[in-house]
């Protein structure tokens, strides 16, 4: 089991280093959610104490914040933290402050290899990476300032809409390369090639966004991830 304890000086950063903590290594499989899980730290003459313990897969996240005046991310934190869960929330059960536990069954929610896949194309759409536009190749810097110029301001025009249906129809795709070949490829080497070019213009996603010299390998079974000749399995039955 890996323990992750996040404490920060205020609730307002332990709430977003906890919903990014949390996305990065759990939401895989059931969630558990118990606040005030450790009843020696309530004291009964100040009951506004709010530790909240979330496991979830093998992953069991501790989030308090000693400095906040509630000695946890106090009741409108927990709140933030269990809907960006998709945790239903009666808001009255948080400010009880008493010990409450919610269980949240997601084996049916678990996304499919290629909704894993097409998830991690959508991130890296996000990124800002300068040294892409590099790669330890002679360049002309005229030229790659007007690349990135380009990206970014292209970037900024990209709806929540058009990433989320980017999504969608990638893994749609995806979904039927595999079941006419078995196995399928995308890559992108100084842009997008074949099925995610076809895809980013259905979607109105600027090709200046994809990351360079980059392959992933898809079957039902493993996901596989080379940039730059590097290896990262991100799926494995």
């Amino acid at each position: 089991m890996q323990k992750i304890s996040i404490r920060t000086g205020n609730t307002k950063d332990s709430v977003k280093r906890a919903i990014a903590a949390i996305n990065r290594w759990g939401k895989k499989g059931n969630i558990t959610a118990c606040i005030n899980y450790d009843a020696s730290k309530i004291n009964p003459n100040n009951p506004k104490t709010y530790p909240l313990q979330i496991q979830t897969g093998d992953v069991r996240f501790y989030i308090t914040d000693v400095s906040a005046g509630y000695r946890g991310i106090g009741p409108l934190g927990t709140i933030e933290i269990l809907k960006a869960l998709d945790i239903p929330v009666n808001d009255q059960e948080i400010f009880s402050c008493s010990y409450k536990e919610y269980k949240l069954y997601k084996e049916e929610n678990i996304m499919k290899y290629s909704e894993v896949a097409a998830k991690w194309w959508k991130d890296r759409l996000l990124e800002t990476d300068f040294s892409k536009y590099s790669n330890g190749e002679k360049s002309d810097t005229s030229d790659i300032l007007s690349k990135l110029a380009v990206a970014r301001a292209k970037y900024a025009n990209v709806s929540e809409e058009s990433l989320n249906e980017f999504v969608k129809k990638l893994s749609n795709e995806i979904e039927n390369e595999i079941e006419r070949y078995g196995n399928t490829s995308l890559c992108s080497d100084y842009g997008p090639t074949e099925l995610l070019l076809k895809v980013a213009n259905y979607c109105n996603v600027p090709v200046e966004l994809f990351p360079w010299k980059t392959i992933m390998r898809i079957t039902r079974s493993e996901i596989s991830v080379y940039v730059n000749g590097k290896k990262e399995v991100i799926f494995k039955v």
